[in-house]
């Protein structure tokens, strides 16, 4: 992608990627995750959720571990959004025992459900706007 010298930045980075995710085009997403950091941009936490979307989207939940270890790495921590995604996948994909086990763990890790995220106690991830 770069070219002439010019290198675009985590969030043209980030718009792309986001970009081929919601056109279910993950290979090309992965690739332009990796050559954005070969370039030398870091992602931030919102590139790292898009990517975890994407993933999520296409049932790849084993993927999600390994992104979720790239990101403590890179000394990110997950925000209660890529937590709200992964939780929301794992009950999508009938891992009821999974998602409450995440959940559970959030106030563990120092992350707390906010205002758009909420458990129930039907075992299922809601959404809810500020009213």
């Amino acid at each position: 992608m770069p070219r002439k010298g010019i290198v675009p930045n985590t969030i043209t980075y980030s718009t792309l990627i986001d970009g081929f995710c919601k056109a279910g085009r993950l290979q090309e997403a992965e690739k332009l995750f990796s050559e954005m950091q070969d370039c030398g941009q870091l992602p931030s936490n919102q590139t790292y959720s898009i990517i975890l979307d994407g993933l999520c989207n296409n049932q790849q939940l084993s993927e999600v571990i390994e992104l979720l270890r790239e990101m403590e790495g890179n000394k990110l921590e997950p925000d209660i959004v890529a937590y709200s995604i992964i939780i929301e996948a794992l009950f999508k994909a009938g891992k009821i025992e999974s998602a409450t086990d995440v959940f559970s763990g959030l106030s563990s890790k120092g992350v707390l459900p906010d205002v758009w995220t909420q458990y129930n106690d039907q075992g299922t991830l809601q959404r809810r706007p500020l009213s």
